[in-house]
């Protein structure tokens, strides 16, 4: 993901990907604002430098309160960063249902019942969101399975490339 300063609101984009770097909260938030009745976000979470991920929250993005309603984590590994970075949307996504987290490693189920309660806000936030971790094969973005999304007749062009199993 690169630096940006977007201005301009795309209404009519409901579903969208980004790789960050990081990960990288400033910048997945900044695009955020651009989408404002965004539903569903897939984020392929790269390695990188240590980002810290304080955001100053003073111009919110209109989707985490109004629309986004599904978010996946791909490559997710359960790192303090990330686990700071997805608590940032169960905070924050006040219509959140379901947050998935594709693992980059299969874990144990011990694991995914500790980052469970890890990202657990105490009836804060997004109250009634389904947290499902899980394997998958197929990653959103970084697969060259996903070119060419172009057929735009899809309300979602991920739906049929992201095959979540869950673990057991």
């Amino acid at each position: 993901m690169i630096s940006t300063s977007l201005t301009l609101k795309l209404r009519i984009v409901k579903v969208l990907a980004l790789e960050s770097i990081g990960p990288d909260l400033e910048q997945v938030v900044s695009f955020l604002r651009c989408f404002p009745f965004l539903e569903k976000l897939y984020i392929e979470i790269r390695l990188g430098p240590v980002v810290d991920n304080v955001i100053q929250y003073n111009n919110h993005a209109e989707c985490l309160d109004l629309h986004l309603s599904e978010i996946t984590l791909n490559s997710y590994r359960g790192t303090l960063p990330e686990i700071i970075f997805a608590r940032f949307f169960v905070l924050r996504a006040r219509v959140l249902k379901e947050m998935r987290f594709a693992l980059h490693l299969f874990r144990k189920n011990e694991w995914s019942v500790d980052q469970r309660r890890r990202l657990q806000q105490n009836g804060v936030g997004s109250k009634n969101a389904e947290f499902h971790f899980g394997t998958s094969d197929d990653r959103v973005i970084g697969s060259h399975r996903v070119n060419p999304i172009h057929d735009f007749s899809v309300a979602n062009p991920f739906a049929k490339i992201v095959r979540f199993r869950s673990q057991t």
